[in-house]
């Protein structure tokens, strides 16, 4: 079975690459939120509303490295795990039920609230998901197969795989949040030390400046990372004493979300921007 498999897996062989198969159960789903004010208070709500099924794709649970494709499937949505990034200080989020875990099928509220404390100009907040469930992959040859993630999966020929939570299933966002008076807000660096502000505009079609600061001349590294982790872009920068500027094109890359890590080898920031298409 084991050859079988593989003779197979030569002609079905794919790339590596992710299907976006995913849910948004917020609402709204992304876009802009109401700007804030440093030092008033804001609160703002999104409404949830968890589905009962989901596509998954298997690449996502770790199977993409099977010798033969595994289509996405459909599956039951047991629970659901939400956790807030790229707030400006100041704004906390907070789930009604207090955890961010929901069943399938729940619905709920998710409050972005608190008092701002300074100026980020403009930011993206993400919704990040870790979903629970259970569905049926169909392999080639075998058939169809029982999975439950998070769980173990037995492939015949191919071994046993420990199933993840399947992350991104139910992302929502992302959500422009700017400080009043739009993006063009000043953005603050702490010149004293090494500090890296929010790339300006951002979303952007093709470029984009990222300042950085640093009290003494230093190699700084700068890399990109699409939503699956993949370096896309690398650089190392030989800064000088004092605000330095990173002009970065993105002609190259796909419209879509990446990370950005600024790093002098010892300390780093990494921040999420958006490429909004050419």
């Amino acid at each position: 079975m084991k050859k079988l498999l593989l003779s197979l897996g030569s002609l079905l062989i794919m790339s590596a690459a992710v299907f976006a198969q995913t849910s948004n159960p917020f609402t709204p789903g992304s876009g802009a939120l109401p700007d804030y004010t440093v030092g008033t208070a804001y609160s703002e709500t999104i409404d949830i509303d968890v589905p009962t099924t989901v596509t998954i794709d298997p690449a996502a649970l770790g199977l993409g490295g099977l010798p033969v494709s595994i289509p996405p499937f459909d599956a039951t949505v047991d629970t659901v795990r939400f956790t807030v990034t790229g707030l400006p200080a100041g704004l906390s989020a907070s789930f009604d039920n207090g955890t961010g875990i929901y069943l399938g099928g729940a619905t709920g509220v998710l409050t972005i609230s608190g008092t701002p404390t300074n100026s980020n100009g403009s930011t993206n907040v993400a919704i990040e998901s870790l979903t629970s469930g259970s569905g049926d992959i169909s392999v080639p040859v075998i058939g169809s197969l029982p999975v439950s993630f998070p769980g173990q999966l037995s492939v015949p020929g191919a071994g046993n795989f420990d199933l993840p939570r399947a992350p991104q299933a139910l992302d929502g966002g992302p959500y422009a949040l700017q400080t009043a008076g739009g993006g063009n807000s000043i953005l603050e660096l702490n010149t004293a030390t090494f500090d890296v502000i929010q790339n300006v505009p951002n979303p952007f079609k093709r470029n984009s400046i990222i300042k950085f600061s640093t009290p003494v001349p230093a190699d700084v590294e700068f890399k990109v990372f699409d939503v699956l982790g993949k370096q896309v872009f690398a650089n190392t920068i030989e800064a000088e004493a004092g605000v330095n500027v990173i002009n970065l094109n993105a002609e190259d890359f796909s419209a879509g979300a990446y990370f950005f890590t600024v790093s002098n080898g010892e300390k780093s920031f990494t921040k999420r921007m958006i490429v909004s298409g050419k």
